[in-house]
């Protein structure tokens, strides 16, 4: 009987499997996406720095064009404006003011009542203005009440900001703005109520202390405010009541100084390193459901300027003004003079030397003193009646 040979298959030795390190997966992922977005910046910032490059040699191959001959005339000698003249003050002032609002990061902040409709772009219920500087890492909050009338080159009546954003909404309102205050404005953002509230929520809500029991009911709406006074932390609807309410003392100032004291007491509690890393799903949420202009970028400059928040970073204050009532209603109308010195202080603009030298309170002359004669006396003479 034949016996046939198997054959054995080799022994291999087999080696244990390595268990994957998800940690370390973790930490070259994020290694790996800190990277990218850095390549993604200098690329982003070379671009820029081409199509500027571009942009200026085209400017300067204009300027340098060879013009078609003209005749030439004598020019006009110009009349002589005196140094102190009130219109080149104000020109320089306003350059002045222009120049500097170009090195800050301002915001104008619209917080909308309505939804747009039937070419209705909705209710401008707020409008504040934010003026941000990186590099002295201060802020200002200017609020710009929504009844301010704005006068408009050739027509004789002025308008409000309200009738601004119903006929032309966000856009309009920010050439109306940066025309009348003489400043730039790069940013944007028209939050609604349903926004500001998600964006609280999503901070986790303000710790605050409610200064007075607020109830009220708008009949317009029906929305409801009830808040107790106290200390507690308020929620995004809660917060929406705080910031909404009006009171029968202060009216609409009185809502204006709390929405500075809310913005501060936010930007104290949640303007944090932390929040750095927040900042793209709060900026998902604001583009999402707003009308803004705002990137991670300029978002990420303002976060790291409150990330070492004190309260003498920022200052809280009313476009200069009064009201006025006519029959129209009442609105608000500015002071330019107080305005032009609330800016003036804010972008750190120095007088010039003619203004400053005749708002400089004169000497007033020493009265004269009478002059005293001197009276230069005679020694009396005395006689000797012994003498003789």
């Amino acid at each position: 009987m034949d016996r046939r040979r198997v054959r054995r298959k080799p022994y291999v030795k087999r080696t244990p499997r390595r268990k994957i390190r998800w940690k370390r997966v973790f930490v070259v992922l994020a290694i790996l996406a800190m990277l990218l977005w850095g390549i993604g910046m200098a690329c982003n910032w070379a671009y820029h720095a081409i199509v500027g490059a571009i942009e200026t040699t085209e400017v300067v191959a204009e300027e340098t064009a060879p013009e078609e001959a003209v005749q030439e005339t004598p020019p006009t000698p110009a009349p002589a404006v005196p140094a102190w003249n009130t219109n080149a003050l104000q020109s320089a002032i306003a350059e002045a003011k222009l120049m500097a609002s170009r090195q800050t990061l301002n915001v104008l902040l619209i917080g909308v009542d309505d939804t747009a409709e039937n070419g209705y772009y909705g209710q401008a219920d707020s409008v504040v203005l934010f003026i941000i500087d990186p590099d002295e890492e201060t802020a200002s909050m200017i609020s710009i009440p929504a009844n301010t009338r704005i006068p408009i080159a050739g027509q004789a009546e002025a308008i409000t900001l309200k009738q601004v954003y119903q006929q032309g909404g966000t856009p309009l309102m920010l050439r109306m703005i940066e025309s009348y205050l003489g400043i730039t404005i790069p940013y944007y953002a028209a939050v609604d109520h349903a926004v500001f509230t998600r964006v609280v929520d999503e901070l986790g809500g303000v710790e605050l202390y409610v200064e007075d029991n607020m109830a009220y009911t708008d009949s317009y709406d029906g929305y409801t405010i009830d808040l107790k006074k106290g200390y507690q932390t308020l929620d995004g609807e809660k917060a929406q009541q705080y910031i909404r309410y009006r009171d029968n003392e202060l009216g609409e100032f009185g809502r204006m100084k709390r929405q500075h004291r809310f913005v501060k007491a936010m930007a104290q509690q949640h303007a944090t390193i932390s929040t750095l890393f927040d900042a793209p799903s709060l900026l998902s949420i604001i583009e999402e459901e707003s009308d803004t202009n705002l990137t991670f970028y300029p978002l990420l400059k303002i976060a790291k300027v409150f990330s070492e928040y004190q309260p003498s970073m920022m200052f809280g204050e009313l476009l200069p003004g009064q009201l006025q009532t006519d029959a129209q209603g009442a609105h608000w109308v500015v002071d330019q003079a107080k305005t032009d010195t609330m800016f003036r202080r804010i972008f750190k603009i120095e007088p010039p030397p003619e203004e400053e030298k005749a708002s400089a309170p004169q000497p007033t002359p020493a009265p004269k003193q009478e002059e005293v004669k001197e009276v230069k006396m005679k020694p009396e003479t005395t006689t000797n009646k012994n003498q003789g």
